[in-house]
């Protein structure tokens, strides 16, 4: 499939969501890539100004085997600019440290200026039905949802001064609680 017309399903698809998206193609603002991009795909229930936006954009492999094996690689970044302190720096690399550790994919981090990023990699075939694609997506568009929502809360505690990385690990353990039981009820096992 062509990168645009993936990058439309995604729009389609979070769309459909309820979430508002745009497409930004290379050159415009700047865009080094085409880009889609979801302004608000998590909010913070504590803080609603900090969301949680999503970017979806295609990168090039730096390995060869990989246009070898016909892939390309979509990523999904979701990311909160800008919000760390320097004081909560230490406790929240610890935190992200140790999510990091136990995810069975992605990773989050921090950069320099401060923004807290999750990022998850999705290598796709070249020749792929937009079925197939939409449920590949759909997982992982999934997987970004359920990260933000286990871990979103816990971060802005620690980077807020409310608690250390010991702290917030039991803040994911309450938070994945609530999900499972969420899913229980729903029927899901």
């Amino acid at each position: 499939m062509e990168k645009t017309k993936v990058l439309d399903l995604c729009a389609a698809y979070a769309r459909e969501a309820g979430l508002e998206c745009h497409l930004a193609l290379q050159g415009e603002e700047g865009n080094p890539f085409d880009l889609l991009l979801i302004p608000e795909f998590q909010q913070n229930p504590a803080k609603p100004e900090e969301p949680m936006a999503l970017s979806v954009f295609f990168t090039q492999s730096r390995y060869a085997f990989m246009d070898r094996l016909q892939f390309d690689l979509l990523n999904l970044m979701g990311y909160v600019q800008h919000v760390t302190k320097p004081q909560t720096q230490r406790e929240l690399r610890a935190f992200l440290g140790e999510i990091n550790f136990q995810l069975p994919v992605g990773a989050f981090d921090v950069d320099a200026e401060g923004t807290v990023f999750f990022r998850y990699t999705l290598p796709l075939p070249r020749e792929m039905e937009e079925e197939a694609f939409l449920r590949q997506f759909g997982i992982a568009f999934s997987l970004m949802n359920a990260f933000a929502l286990a871990f979103l809360r816990p971060i802005f505690a620690i980077i807020h001064g409310e608690c250390t990385a010991k702290g917030a690990m039991e803040l994911v353990a309450q938070s994945l609680d609530a999900i499972f039981d969420a899913l229980h009820q729903n029927g899901v096992n």
